[in-house]
């Protein structure tokens, strides 16, 4: 938990704050200052503050918000657990990936099985990164700039019987996919990564 100053000197507590939203920083944020305008309020709330304290304040307040911040930062945490154990009992391909680059941050056996991946080879990775032929495929390269551009606006990406040829059992493998990405929004509003769900439709196609 991050306790900020709007007044630091040299520098607006404001912006420290937006930075840290725009790096996809989620910890909680409590800003303490002693400007006490709606506007002040307004402001920091919209820039992804979690709470908001004007000075002068006691310590038994200070205390009580900083436990009830920590009390959703785990909550926040457990359904985190509870969807971990969603994406891996789950029937279908699952991933998560992070930020613009789609870095893998979580995927499930389903999935590894279609990418011939183990989730050491792939985890912390660009997608980019981990099928080069993404970049090398000029239709698939168009369908991955325009996910990026959906990502950025926080919209749903969705294709149908897509077709990707790529490195399998030290072999070129042709397949087709159904994929659906879908942004994740963290309580801010800000799109921080995206659930994609993948499913392999190769032998309805061919």
């Amino acid at each position: 938990l991050v306790l900020l100053d709007l007044g630091l000197p040299g520098k607006s507590g404001i912006e420290v704050l937006r930075r840290l939203r725009g790096a996809g920083d989620n910890i909680p944020v409590l800003i303490i200052t002693a400007r006490d305008a709606v506007t002040d309020r307004i402001l920091g709330l919209d820039s992804g503050v979690d709470d908001y304290l004007v000075k002068p304040f006691s310590t038994r307040e200070l205390l009580a918000r900083i436990t009830a911040q920590l009390a959703i930062r785990e909550k926040i945490e457990e359904h985190e657990k509870q969807l971990e154990y969603f994406i891996k009992k789950a029937p279908v391909g699952i991933v998560i990936y992070k930020g613009p680059d789609f870095i893998v941050e979580a995927a499930n056996d389903k999935v590894l099985e279609m990418w011939d991946k183990t989730l050491l080879e792939v985890k912390g990775r660009a997608l980019t990164n981990i099928f080069p032929e993404i970049t090398r495929q000029e239709d698939v390269r168009a369908l991955y700039k325009a996910s990026v551009d959906k990502f950025l606006k926080g919209e749903t990406f969705a294709v149908s019987e897509t077709e990707f040829t790529f490195q399998r059992k030290g072999q070129p493998y042709k397949g087709w996919y159904n994929c659906t990405y879908e942004p994740l929004i963290d309580l801010h509003g800000n799109a921080t990564g995206i659930i994609a769900v993948v499913t392999e439709v190769t032998e309805q196609v061919i």
